[in-house]
C-alpha cells in the first residue's frame, strides 16, 4: 500500500504487527465506513496509520449485480514488517 507509513514509535521499538481494516465500497466506488478491528496483534498508532492509508486509495471500480452497481463489504490485512 503506498500511502502507508510505518509509524516512528513502532520502528523505534522494533514492534510488527498486522491490522485488520474493514470497510466497504460504495456503488460509486468510494471507500467507506474504514475502521480497524481490534486485535492484540498491532499497535494503536499501527491501526490508525492503516485506516489513514486506507481512506487516501483512489476511487475504484465497484462490484455488480447484473449491470447494478452495488456496496460491498471488505475486510483485508495490513502488514507492518520491519526489513531486517
Amino acid at each position: 500500500m503506498r500511502n502507508l507509513v510505518y509509524p516512528e514509535s513502532d520502528i523505534n521499538n522494533q514492534n510488527e504487527g498486522i491490522v485488520y481494516i474493514h470497510f466497504i465500497i460504495d456503488e460509486k466506488g468510494n471507500f467507506t465506513q474504514v475502521a480497524s478491528v481490534q486485535n492484540a496483534k498491532s499497535s494503536k498508532e499501527m491501526k490508525l496509520a492503516a485506516e489513514k492509508a486506507m481512506k487516501k486509495l483512489p476511487k475504484i471500480v465497484p462490484a455488480k449485480i447484473g449491470e447494478k452497481p452495488v456496496k460491498i463489504k471488505y475486510t483485508v490485512p495490513v502488514k507492518f514488517k520491519i526489513s531486517k
